[in-house]
């Protein structure tokens, strides 16, 4: 409970002075970002570029990794930690409504065009989620904790500064982000939590709370975006003509968040997925050929889930692209949840065992959680 209120203070204040200090905050920070490009180059910007692309999936990865390979109970609540914030990200985003650097100042070097409003970052609070929760376990067994805490660090800063150095963040929706992240993870820790999901494992009703939730989630997204009318500076869409050659309106940014919400189904699907899959009590084990089938099967499955959300963003209106990217999320989400580890446990019962490549320290604290489970 301590965890809780500390970070959830913390979260309050960071709250407040991103709401009162708005304007003192994004001028220093534009100082700081236009220091920080100041040395840019065409390596740097591809290099900062392809670290957008993998702190924005690694930790979502590696939790599906120790869900279908390792312990089903700590990756479940890895994924829905970094799920949740990605939603809960979106949907403040759309309450704040504050601008991206790259936006109200043209000093700032357009090295990426996001078209959602900046407030939390997505990145830190869905990264940062992750981090915490799956590194709070890590720690715990007590070992190697000098060059863990480090590896920590190391994440946590990279992707604070390859935000900013892009120019989609600014410094304080960077910590802003680290600060909800941290207050959910201490909620995502509480007794009352793992109970649910104990619960959810043998009660199907507990599914379908989620489910419902899930809509109830998107009906005050959608809500947010129909009524929620921004103070919006023209300067900003003149600044993201001159930088991207695109046009950007308050409706696009609110409706790019909006369609970001949609993740909440993603949940819904990998706790369906859970729960159909409770009864297959042995793990599939992080051997060489089980990782990479893993790997095989998720980039497929994004593959698939972008090329198909890709056309539906061309062709579809707008209330059904949202009606459709619920429906591909959902499934995307089952299949992580049901389908892959039930199809890699299918294909392990038919070849001997194999040495896990887990490191020693890992694996008995994945044991020692399942037993507390």
């Amino acid at each position: 409970m301590k965890a809780v209120i500390i970070t959830g203070g913390i979260a309050v204040v960071c709250t407040l002075l991103e709401v009162y200090m708005e304007d003192l905050l994004e001028d220093t920070s534009a100082d700081f970002i236009e220091w920080l490009q100041g040395g840019s180059n065409s390596f740097w910007n591809f290099i900062f570029q392809a670290l957008e692309i993998i702190t924005a999936g690694i930790f979502i990865f590696i939790s599906a990794i120790i869900y279908i390979c390792g312990n089903r109970k700590l990756g479940v609540m890895g994924l829905t930690a970094g799920i949740f914030a990605a939603c809960l990200a979106s949907l403040f985003k759309m309450c704040f409504c504050h601008p991206r650097p790259l936006w109200k100042y043209s000093k700032i070097n357009a090295i990426k065009c996001h078209t959602d409003f900046g407030a939390p970052s997505g990145h830190t609070f869905s990264g940062g989620a992750i981090i915490f929760y799956l590194g709070y376990f890590w720690l715990k067994n007590g070992q190697n904790i000098i060059t863990k805490v480090f590896l920590l660090i190391f994440a946590i800063l990279i992707t604070g500064v390859d935000r900013t150095y892009l120019g989609v963040h600014f410094y304080f929706q960077v910590v802003l982000g680290y600060s909800y992240a941290a207050f959910l993870s201490a909620l995502l820790m509480r007794t009352s939590v793992e109970r649910f999901m104990n619960k959810l494992m043998k009660n199907i009703k507990h599914v379908i709370i989620v489910n419902v939730s899930a809509v109830f989630f998107v009906i005050v997204a959608v809500f947010l975006y129909l009524f929620r009318n921004p103070a919006w500076d023209e300067t900003w869409t003149i600044n993201f003509k001159n930088d991207c050659n695109r046009d950007l309106t308050s409706k696009d940014a609110l409706f790019k968040n909006l369609t970001d919400t949609t993740l909440a189904f993603a949940i819904a699907g990998l706790l369906l997925g859970y729960y159909k899959i409770r009864d297959m009590r042995t793990y599939s084990g992080l051997t060489r050929d089980n990782f990479i089938i893993s790997i095989i099967g998720i980039a497929v499955l994004a593959a698939v889930i972008l090329g198909v959300e890709k056309i539906v963003g061309m062709i579809a209106l707008d209330f059904v692209k949202i009606i459709l990217y619920c429906a591909s999320r959902f499934l995307a989400g089952f299949v992580v949840g049901y389908f892959i580890p039930s199809l890699l446990s299918k294909i392990n019962k038919k070849r001997p065992t194999e040495q896990l490549i887990l490191s020693e320290d890992l694996k008995l604290q994945l044991i020692k959680i399942d037993d507390k489970s």
